[in-house]
């Protein structure tokens, strides 16, 4: 559930600001509001120091899995933080500029090979002996026969043609071919200049490898800059009036008793009051642990429900199961996707709680579905050993079912929106409205199946489409509100058939999982349709095989990103009339990581 906030209001007098933010971010419940904007000399500095701390960690961060060698025995936390962020950033300057350097001797050696270890020099001491050395590029299309007496040497072919040297005594002019300017020094110079440049080149990226040591007091650096930075920020947000100064901030209802414990401590003066439907109020949501994983999906795409807006994290999770499951299609991916939760459950102690437990959930919705539909790797039905042929539901086997489940779903999925809806809206007309909408979903429902799978229509759907519009119309726009809501009315038709393309949207469900069948079993007609003979014939089908599911497995996985997200962001929201125009609760508060950091040391 989205957890009820007040607006408040704190009163402090000006002289004890420092203290009140310095217990204000003890207590790490309130999201700050700036009252006003001001910008220091202080603030210019934290923001100009993190950002080179930032940039040098990064730089650090990218080297980090090529660094070799022993342990340093520097501890990480008594790194030289100045030290480092300055040696980072001459070793990155150093680096990008011996990479252009590599860049334009590549460019030059390129176009010197064709000379091979011509010197220059020596080329002007044959001219001014009387003897002319000339290049050419001949194309293939031309004979290699120079005009006069001149003698002619190939130094390189190429498809496009051929490049020579042209030695002659007189002026000599061949217009069959392209003349090519001396290049001012020769391969071999150029060679040892690269060389020279790959070895500095690897010398400073062995530097910047042992100054990853320093990355974990970089962080803590990082860290106690942002949490500067936030201290600086709330206080510039702070308002005055002559001795008495004042911030602004939304606190969950039931921290409540924290803060008027804390104002009768400090001498705050507080008030409380509720948000305003204008407030940028953030959202902050509390769900049962079993719906707590969806939380990794909104983190990963960016969106939070608005403080006034639902929170559907319960039916997100269930249908975002039921999809994943439809799209991936397949047991043996869901086995595979239970030993990758397993393993990330065993082995990355520093991934968020909530990701084994979503991928636990989305692995055993696969295995279910695979073995309902008699899907495993795409192993063809009839080579199944029979426990497996049995778990299967053959009326999910022909595609017109598939299709008429997905269709059922989309509009279970609507109906549930605008069931919602009414819901909220039980003591307004609007309500009678959403019910409207209900009957209008599954009039389309029935028309999907008409107009897709070519099966007749009941008796009773004209007059069910007939009630909805007729309730929509009707109760939609509050009779005071037709002056300014009408042009809703005219776009009625237009919403009526984007209602019937949401529903038939859903068979995007049954498009995807059978594609990623029909894949699974194409790579494996390649691998072993003909048979395996020898030992290297295994292996190839083995290597094929292994490629061929690894890039499907990651196809479903966009295809569960895109498709099984889209529905729940757009058809379901869009009919619940959800814009996810929320804004993270962020309190302030000293970050953990900080008080670890503190603790560490004083130890």
């Amino acid at each position: 559930m989205i957890v009820p906030m007040k607006k408040m209001m704190l009163l402090c007098l000006a002289a004890d600001q420092d203290r009140t933010l310095t217990a204000l971010r003890e207590i790490g419940v309130v999201h700050l509001k700036a009252v006003q904007s001001l910008e220091s000399d202080d603030l210019g500095r934290v923001r100009d120091a993190l950002d080179e701390t930032q940039h040098a960690l990064d730089i650090l961060l990218v080297h980090r899995e090529s660094r070799k060698g022993a342990q340093h025995e520097q501890s990480p936390l008594q790194a030289d933080v100045s030290g480092t962020i300055q040696r980072v950033r001459e070793l990155a300057l150093r680096r990008k500029s011996l990479l252009d350097r590599l860049d334009t001797l590549a460019a030059e050696r390129a176009s010197a090979a064709p000379f091979g270890g011509f010197n220059p020099a020596d080329i002007k001491e044959l001219e001014t002996r009387g003897i002319r050395l000339r290049f050419f590029f001949v194309p293939r299309s031309e004979p290699l026969t120079p005009p006069g007496d001149a003698t002619i040497t190939v130094l390189q072919r190429t498809p496009e043609g051929t490049v020579v040297a042209v030695t002659s005594l007189e002026p000599l002019d061949w217009p069959a071919a392209q003349s090519l300017p001396i290049p001012p020094r020769n391969v071999n110079d150029v060679d040892r200049e690269i060389a020279q440049a790959d070895t500095e080149s690897a010398q400073v990226l062995n530097q910047l490898n042992a100054n990853t040591v320093a990355i974990p007091a970089l962080q803590a650096e990082a860290e106690r800059l942002k949490a500067e930075l936030a201290y600086l920020e709330a206080k510039a947000g702070m308002g005055a009036v002559g001795d008495v100064a004042y911030l602004s901030g939304y606190c969950p209802e039931d921290a409540l008793p924290v803060l008027r414990k804390a104002a009768a401590e400090h001498g705050w003066g507080l008030r409380f009051d509720d948000p305003g439907p204008e407030d940028p109020v953030p959202t902050l949501l509390r769900n049962p642990p079993w719906i707590e994983p969806i939380k990794v999906i909104f983190r990963m795409i960016g969106i939070v429900p608005g403080y006034h807006e639902l929170d559907i994290s319960g039916v997100f999770l269930l249908f975002y199961s039921v999809f994943f499951a439809m799209l991936v299609s397949d047991a043996g991916y869901g086995l595979l996707f239970l030993a990758l939760t397993l393993a990330i459950r065993a082995f990355a102690r520093k991934a968020p709680p909530e990701l084994p437990r979503l991928l636990g959930i989305l692995s055993v919705c696969t295995i279910i579905w695979g073995v309902l539909a008699g899907s495993y790797f795409g192993i063809p039905f009839d080579l199944l050993p029979s426990p497996l042929r049995g778990a299967r539901i053959h009326w999910l086997a022909q595609e017109a079912n598939l299709m008429s489940l997905c269709f059922l779903i989309g509009s279970i999925h609507l109906t549930v929106a605008h069931a919602w809806n009414a819901w909220r809206w039980r003591k307004q007309s609007g309500a009678l409205a959403q019910l409207g909408w209900i009957a209008i979903t599954w009039t389309m429902y029935y028309m999907a199946h008409n107009m897709i799978l070519g099966r007749s229509l009941p008796p009773f759907v004209g007059w069910l489409f007939l009630g909805g519009v007729a309730a929509v119309v009707l109760f939609m726009t509050p009779v005071r509100a037709l002056k300014s809501e009408w042009p809703s009315h005219i776009m009625l038709p237009l919403n009526i058939i984007g209602n019937f393309g949401d529903v038939v949207s859903y068979v995007r469900l049954f498009a995807v999982g059978s594609a990623g069948t029909a894949i699974s079993m194409a790579f494996n007609e390649m691998a072993v349709g003909s048979g395996i003979r020898s030992v290297g014939a295994g292996l190839s089908a083995a290597l094929i095989l292994f490629l061929a599911h690894a890039l499907n497995i990651l196809l479903c996985g966009l295809g569960v990103i895109v498709h099984g997200v889209r529905l729940n962001t757009l058809e379901f929201s869009g009919h619940l009339g959800m814009q996810w125009s929320g804004v993270n609760y962020e309190p302030f508060r000293r970050p953990q990581c900080l008080t670890e950091t503190n603790r560490a040391q004083a130890e």
